[in-house]
């Protein structure tokens, strides 16, 4: 295997780098969930959080099933820091999704901008 994934059933996932040790969760939030208020130019679309225990190990991809009808979208991913938001960026896949690679854990908020 070269990685672990863990999908929620919207189709939001994460990919582990292999081998994967401890443990990993992955949970769905509303808007309502979120650690802090998105700024007014974000509008939101999906969330999770992403809990690696002890560690990552390496970086993980973070994607995020894109809605119907929203292919053309302006859309980025959002990471909370512990205090704010801070965008992470990301990319179209030609499967109809945005990921982006990273080795943080925790919030992450799909939005459109």
């Amino acid at each position: 295997f070269s990685a672990d994934e863990i999908e929620l059933p919207d189709q939001d996932h994460i990919l582990l780098p292999c081998p994967t040790t401890g443990n990993a969760a992955l949970t769905g939030q509303t808007g309502d969930q979120l650690p802090g208020k998105l700024d007014a130019k974000y509008t939101f679309v999906s969330a999770f959080n992403a809990a690696v225990t002890p560690n990552l190990d390496g970086s993980m991809t973070v994607s995020f099933k894109i809605p119907t009808g929203q292919e053309s979208a302006n859309f980025t991913i959002l990471h909370w820091d512990g205090s704010k938001w801070v965008e992470v960026g990301g990319s179209k896949t030609p499967d109809g999704f945005f990921q982006t690679q990273t080795n943080l854990t925790g919030v992450f908020v799909l939005v459109t901008k």
